[in-house]
């Protein structure tokens, strides 16, 4: 049995979602980093 290879559009939207999924996968760490940033910058009692 031969792979058959994908239609462009096929092959498109399989480069879109492992875009997407790269972007998720990046973003989501470094929002977290900020979050805790931007908590303890808060929750520090003023001087």
């Amino acid at each position: 049995m031969r792979h058959r290879r994908p239609s462009p559009a096929e092959r498109a939207a399989l480069f879109v979602f492992r875009v997407a999924r790269a972007g998720v996968a990046m973003g989501v760490p470094a929002g977290l980093l900020m979050l805790t940033v931007a908590l303890c910058v808060a929750g520090d009692p003023a001087p």
